[in-house]
């Protein structure tokens, strides 16, 4: 978000031959956008499988890219006298950003079930104060939940944010920085986790060290 117009365009990117891929399934709208500066377009996308598509899930890999619409190329001056007597070549070269989008896309399938471990303390790691694992089985579809990690002594969220484990990974490590000199051995640290997008309720899931 600048002050500028952008042009956005969307193009399908590769996928490892392990997933699922769901290109034919997904229809989006615009392909091409211009966008005035600080301002915002929505993009419109629609899931349409097959009367006689088997259950699983889904996956297109989207690439966003983005441009000045009034993008100017730049010339370079020589930094002195000397070189600019000197006969040369000069080149301006544009970076484009490209931002990797992941859509799954899931067809009369749940979401899997995970284990999570007990918590492993590192005392040796400056960093880390430990660590929790969450694991689900290596032929399942991604999990995508939501997590939480509560200091039970004081009820503080020490972090939070999207738990995510892809098809082709069967395990996440979940660190848990150190904070200062606020969490000691003894004190209780729990991992919640909720399944989809929201938190709601009671967690799914949860793991304490004590």
């Amino acid at each position: 978000m600048d002050s500028t117009p952008k042009e956005f365009t969307l193009e399908l990117g590769d996928l490892p031959d392990s997933v699922k891929n769901g290109e034919a399934y997904l229809r989006w709208a615009p392909s091409r956008i211009i966008v005035p500066g600080n301002r915002g377009r929505p993009l419109r996308a629609v899931f349409r499988p097959n009367s006689d598509l088997a259950p699983g899930e889904y996956v297109v890999r989207l690439l966003v890219k983005s441009v000045d619409v009034n993008q100017e190329a730049s010339s370079s001056s020589p930094d002195n006298d000397d070189q600019a007597s000197e006969p040369g070549v000069g080149a301006n070269i544009g970076i484009q950003p490209v931002l990797p989008v992941t859509v799954y896309l899931r067809h009369q399938v749940a979401s899997p079930d995970i284990q999570l471990s007990d918590f492993t303390p590192t005392p040796n790691d400056p960093d880390r104060f430990g660590v929790f694992t969450a694991t689900k089985a290596s032929d399942a579809i991604s999990f995508i939940g939501y997590m939480t990690i509560e200091h039970q002594q004081t009820g503080q969220t020490l972090s939070s944010g999207r738990l995510h484990i892809p098809q082709t990974v069967d395990k996440r490590v979940i660190q848990v920085g150190r904070v200062g000199d606020e969490i000691s051995s003894d004190d209780t640290l729990c991992l919640n986790v909720w399944a989809g997008e929201k938190v709601s309720g009671e967690p799914d899931h949860t793991s304490c060290n004590g």
